[in-house]
């Protein structure tokens, strides 16, 4: 369970930072896509994960909340 708890650190430390290269850092350590068309649709997808991160520090879900409505994006992740 060790290595999940740091997984999430981890991937709480990138996210939560709302620094694109350190987000970047982490995405390609883990052979995440790093690819989006275009700045929006990147930053759409990282506030739409914050949103559903649970227990996410308030403050941070508020501004991606914020973001995503001006911009027209719904803070779900659908498949």
């Amino acid at each position: 369970m060790k290595v999940l708890q740091r997984r999430i650190q981890e991937r709480n430390e990138a996210l939560f930072s709302l620094d694109k290269i350190k987000i970047m850092a982490y995405l390609r350590k883990y052979n995440l896509p790093t690819e989006a068309s275009s700045d929006v649709v990147f930053w759409a997808g990282i506030y739409k994960a914050i949103c559903n991160i649970k227990n996410a520090p308030e403050p941070i879900v508020e501004e991606a909340r914020t973001w995503l409505n001006e911009k027209g994006f719904s803070t779900t992740i659908s498949l």
